[in-house]
């Protein structure tokens, strides 16, 4: 009985039995190059020094509110910040500061870090540290800071002095933006007092030259009435401008002030049509005051609306120099960096074992492609083709 002929077609081309019989056949290359990556993995491993991580867990931010921003509507909230910025996660304004190479450079001179990693330069001692510094946002809301290095004391202070340089660094923030608007009231300020000095001035002479030393109570009324309207205007006017420094048009606070601004011009333009306008002034009606009387209204109404102005801006002002010493954002640290008692890295058993594994694999990967180039190079079809390329070639 003949055996029926195998269709070679069919058959795998490697095996487990071949695999096997490969593996048996080159046991001492394998076992060798095996050994050989063992002795180099294990020598390395030792040679690698430990490395220890400190960590320092952060609350997320916590905003108070000062009390310009409570005046002014929260103009300088956080929500109004996150959109002008684009970051919808408070976590990521710390992240963001944590990772700023602004901070890392004042780490960097503050503990001589290029002496330290041995950096040829400030920048690869930066890149040295950002390489060993992990900052995250956790999955709980938490921000965690995690550094690496050799001595564990220095890994517990570097991730220390991230906490202290980003309390720096949002303080210089929030300084900057309440001195800007210390520096904004300062300046209307004084516009504000020089100008009201100057219409006292012109009231007195007025009063010298002409002997009128008052006008009737309804008239005082309506003077007094209108330059608190105007100056109410000129006040929210003045604080559009303080807010342009930090907020967005589009930030719900700036549109906010802005449609108070339309309801007291509204007012105001209500107010001036009941009584005669007369070159963009105020006047009483002739019938009422002589015209001497009319230009002592005038001088007297330009009197109150300066002196309004001024108290209003007096308020601003101290309120932002109260804003200027308070730092307008807590850094909370929920779990201090404590010095680490057991190594990090390296992993010594993980480094020989994957070594070992590796070795070994691309050890068996070449036998493998040998074997195959063998079997290629006997096979009858293969060899016909490789004489037909030869005839072919030597016919051209």
């Amino acid at each position: 009985m003949s055996i029926p002929e195998s269709n070679p077609k069919k058959e795998k081309w490697l095996d487990s039995i071949d695999l096997l019989l490969i593996a048996i056949r080159h046991k001492v290359f394998l076992m060798s190059i095996t050994a050989a990556a063992a002795v180099v993995s294990i020598a390395v491993a030792l040679y690698l020094p430990n490395s220890y991580s400190a960590k320092v867990v952060l609350l997320p931010p916590q905003e108070n509110q000062s009390s310009a921003t409570a005046l002014l509507g929260g103009m300088a909230s956080s929500i109004g910040l996150l959109t002008s910025t684009g970051l919808k996660n408070p976590n990521d304004i710390y992240i963001a500061m944590l990772k700023s190479n602004t901070l890392k450079d004042r780490i960097v001179k503050r503990f001589n870090l290029m002496e330290h990693y041995h950096a040829d330069s400030d920048r690869y001692a930066r890149k040295e540290l950002s390489e060993l510094t992990s900052v995250a946002s956790e999955k709980d809301g938490l921000v965690s800071i995690e550094v690496l290095d050799i001595d564990p004391k220095m890994s517990a202070l570097l991730a220390e002095a991230y906490v202290e340089e980003l309390d720096h660094l949002t303080e210089v923030f929030s300084l900057g933006e309440a001195a800007q608007r210390r520096s904004f009231y300062e300046r209307e300020l004084l516009k504000a007092k020089n100008s009201l000095e100057l219409a006292e001035v012109g009231l007195k002479k007025l009063q010298q030259a002409t002997g009128v030393v008052s006008i009737d109570i309804q008239s005082k009324t309506i003077i007094e009435a209108v330059a608190a309207i105007k100056a109410q205007v000129t006040a929210k006017e003045l604080q559009l401008g303080a807010m342009g420094a930090f907020a967005t048009e589009r930030n719900p606070d700036y549109l906010f002030v802005q449609r108070e601004l339309a309801g007291l011009r509204e007012q105001l333009a209500k107010y001036e049509q009941d009584h005669p306008i007369e070159q963009g002034e105020l006047v009483i009606p002739a019938g009422r005051l002589p015209e001497v009387g009319m230009r002592y209204a005038e001088k007297m109404r330009e009197v109150k609306y300066r002196e309004v102005v001024y108290e209003l801006l007096i308020k601003q002002f101290e309120l932002a120099k109260l804003d200027e010493g308070r730092n307008a954002t807590l850094i909370q640290v929920l779990d201090h960096a404590e010095v680490p008692e057991k190594k990090t890295k390296p992993k010594r058993l993980m480094i020989v074992l994957f070594s070992i594994f590796s070795a070994f694999s691309l050890a068996f990967l070449l036998l493998l492609i040998r074997d195959a180039t063998i079997r290629w190079k006997k096979n009858p079809e293969h060899l016909l083709k490789i004489q037909r390329l030869k005839d072919a070639y030597q016919e051209n």
